[in-house]
């Protein structure tokens, strides 16, 4: 997994609310980037994810379940912080 130190999302992050390992999460159509802000503080980034994949993460019961789907189907999220 590739570490880009102190590189924090350049959009707004929305809270998840109820979860065990989510804080917050981000999506931008235009380059369809999702972003992940976990509870330690850290950041993860996906690339490609379609916005049906976002709003479906964002609808679920378990955020951190899902993202586990996400990393079977888009791979790993990129470290950002």
């Amino acid at each position: 997994m590739e570490k880009m130190a102190n590189k924090v999302p350049e959009m707004p992050l929305e809270p998840v609310a109820h979860s065990s390992h989510v804080a917050a999460t981000g999506y931008d159509e235009d380059t369809a980037r999702m972003v992940v802000e976990y509870l330690d503080g850290s950041f993860y980034r996906w690339e490609g994810i379609p916005a049906s994949v976002y709003s479906a993460m964002r609808a679920v019961q378990s955020v951190g379940k899902y993202l586990r789907t996400v990393e079977k189907q888009f791979g790993k999220g990129i470290c950002m912080k």
